[in-house]
């Protein structure tokens, strides 16, 4: 396996297709998937359940026919907006037009989502090539006390599937974790703060390329009542401009975890 190229480059995948796929008991009722391009490579991040799945490879054909789904998309009646406009669409199609990942601009359009429905595809390469992805994050956690404080320690851990021509550290390019806790009541989903802090972004640190890890006090009575509940727990995954120069929820996902609470009293 060769050594993790450089990712830097996000601002040369200029061409984006972004969706929704919608489920009930998933975080925001959806997974987030996107596919970039430059012209000749593609890059797709995509939430599954209990995982993010991440390719990176060069393809003329798959990008081409990327670049057109997005060109045909927006036929008549299609507008280009600012990007704002299209935030809550289930499916947009982005063009990143700034000079810099520290000066973005995007033009972005809703779009219907069956033209990203490669699965059933009649052009085989597409589809192949966007259904083997090479590398998975997965996410565990666990309670701990520490120094008479109760706190939850969170990992995340990259994994390459052992075929794969090459590896693509995608940790480094996390900016920024949130635990967001869910209680149901009803079928209704209702997002809990169980942090006795002021906000539940986690304290990161990397142990290794493949691995992070973050920390965040929680409150023990408002922890107890809430795992009583038909409860979930998510990690918020936020990646940097320098992996997808996008707009901050276009670039989010979120990985549901089981909190490891073992030999600890709340």
């Amino acid at each position: 396996m060769s050594a993790s190229p450089p990712i830097e480059d996000s601002l040369a995948f200029r061409y984006h297709l972004w969706r929704k796929h919608e489920h009930r008991r998933v975080l925001h009722g959806y997974y987030s998937e996107i596919l970039a391009t430059d012209g000749a490579r593609v890059r797709r991040l995509i939430g599954q359940e209990r995982k993010l799945l991440f390719q990176e490879f060069e393809d003329v054909h798959v990008a081409r026919t990327i670049i057109s789904r997005i060109e045909d998309a927006a036929g008549p009646g299609e507008q280009m907006l600012g990007y704002k406009r299209s935030e809550h669409a289930k499916a947009v199609a982005i063009l990143q037009t700034g000079p810099s990942a520290q000066a973005p601009g995007w033009l972005a359009f809703p779009y219907s989502s069956h033209t990203l429905e490669y699965e059933d595809d009649p052009t085989v390469p597409f589809r192949r090539a966007l259904m083997m992805p090479q590398d998975s994050v997965l996410g565990a956690a666990r309670l701990a006390w520490r120094s008479g404080a109760l706190e939850m320690q969170v990992a995340l851990e990259q994994r390459t599937r052992q075929d794969a021509h090459s590896k693509f550290n995608l940790l480094p390019y996390v900016e920024q974790v949130d635990v967001c806790a869910v209680s149901y009541r009803r079928g209704e989903p209702k997002l809990m703060d169980l942090s006795s802090e002021e906000d539940a972004t986690l304290r990161l640190s990397r142990p290794s390329p493949s691995r992070l890890e973050g920390q965040v006090a929680i409150e023990p009575s408002v922890f107890k009542a809430f795992v009583r509940t038909d409860s979930q727990v998510w990690l918020k995954v936020r990646f940097a401009r320098e992996m997808f120069c996008l707009p901050d929820n276009w670039r989010s996902f979120w990985i549901e975890v089981d909190v490891d609470t073992y030999g600890v009293q709340v």
